[in-house]
């Protein structure tokens, strides 16, 4: 029995070591080394996120934990930094006062020993070890308060020695804050990294949870989808049987109830996380561009069609013969040059005037009026003939005269 107790006394002696340790490890501050370890494995918030939603959970609670930690240690360092100052600021005038007092004059106690004390350990607790000797840890005034009092303060004078050791004992809380900003700065930009960290993983939980739900109500979405399908073509049936021939002809109706369905679909896998990116964004483009190339392939074939009916028309007017109704003036000299108006109907772009055969000069030619300048001929009286580019002809109801 006596070896039971025994051996359950060494277990939770154990235990409770064991957890001591575990928790100063944990309220130990982080050494700029290990912050700078965490910093790189933070460097990219959204890498290597894990899909399992359990592992995910536990990535988040752990990150929580930490931001908690670090602000802790960030709050830390802000209270150890302002408990330097002002132990600086205490030293730099307790020490005016120690230099000052004589000696062979003190009765009593001294308290400047005490206020010496009570800096020096402030500045132990703040900064407690480090890379180089900590120079307040040498100022001990332990007993000092069983001998007299003129040991008392000639022991307070050796202890803060002479004006380079007393500058040497603030340079040294100097240096210490400085240590103190340079690792403030670097748990600071932790903090931020953890938060980005922090809302990476949010995303992708919120994104679980919306995949899940989608998920579960895919065949719900389907259904809908395949109900406002039918009420589509339900409701086509209540427009006028002209434009319904027109729609269900032209297959406009079922590409539209198809496209729909397929876009529905389509997107609904992408959110429950059954297509992945990739994959979502090719049949996307593929449907966009199906539905593209039906509209422009309906317009081309609208725009060809009207090219045609107004290629006929044109063809039609082009046939039109030309009619000459007057010429001005009707009488001109032989040399030529006489300015002429010949007015009518269906003159073409291109067409030739003659008088009795010889060539006149065209200016300024419509499809109603021709202007021209007389060519040379011998005296009396000519046909004026208009021919168009088709050889269709028209000559004047009255003829032209060279005198």
């Amino acid at each position: 029995m006596k070896n039971t107790h025994r051996r359950l006394f060494l277990i939770l002696l154990l235990g409770a070591f064991c957890l001591t340790a575990m928790i100063a490890q944990s309220q130990a501050p982080a050494t700029s080394s290990d912050i700078a370890t965490r910093l790189a494995a933070l460097k990219e918030p959204e890498k290597n996120i894990p899909d399992n939603q359990i592992e995910l959970s536990d990535e988040l609670r752990r990150v929580d934990d930490e931001l908690a930690r670090r602000r802790t240690e960030l709050a830390n360092y802000d209270a150890g930094d302002k408990t330097l100052g002002e132990a600086k600021d205490a030293a730099a005038t307790l020490f005016q006062d120690i230099a000052a007092l004589d000696c062979a004059k003190v009765s009593g106690t001294v308290p400047e020993a005490a206020k010496l004390g009570e800096i020096a350990s402030s500045i132990l607790k703040v900064a407690p070890g480090s890379t180089e000797a900590n120079p307040w840890a040498a100022i001990s005034l332990g007993g000092n308060q069983k001998v007299s009092p003129q040991q008392q303060c000639q022991n307070l004078k050796d202890a803060i020695g002479d004006a380079n050791k007393r500058q040497s004992l603030l340079n040294y809380i100097d240096t210490k804050r400085k240590e103190n900003e340079a690792s403030k700065t670097q748990l600071s930009q932790l903090i931020e990294a953890l938060q980005k960290r922090r809302g990476a993983l949010l995303q992708h939980v919120s994104a679980a949870t919306a995949q899940t739900k989608v998920g579960d109500d895919l065949w719900i979405i389907i259904g809908i989808i395949g109900a406002l399908s039918i009420l589509t073509i339900v409701v086509v049936r209540f427009f006028p049987a002209d434009i319904q021939a027109q729609w269900v002809g032209s297959g406009q109706v079922i590409q539209f109830v198809t496209v729909m369905i397929l876009l529905t679909v389509i997107m609904a896998l992408g959110l429950a996380g059954i297509l992945k990116e990739n994959t979502l964004g090719t049949l996307l483009g593929g449907i966009g561009g199906y539905v593209l190339s039906q509209g422009v392939g309906k317009a081309a074939a609208e725009a060809v069609k009207s090219g045609l009916m107004g290629g006929v028309a044109q063809g039609a007017a082009l046939a039109t013969p030309p009619v000459i109704t007057a010429l001005s003036p009707l009488v001109g000299p032989s040399g030529g040059g006489t300015p002429v108006k010949i007015t009518g109907t269906g003159f073409a772009t291109g067409a030739t005037v003659t008088f009795g055969g010889t060539k006149a000069t065209v200016t300024n030619p419509t499809s109603t009026t021709i202007d021209v300048t007389t060519p040379a001929h011998a005296a009396g009286t000519v046909d004026v003939v208009v021919t168009n580019p088709d050889n269709q002809t028209a000559k004047a109801p009255t003829q032209f005269t060279y005198q």
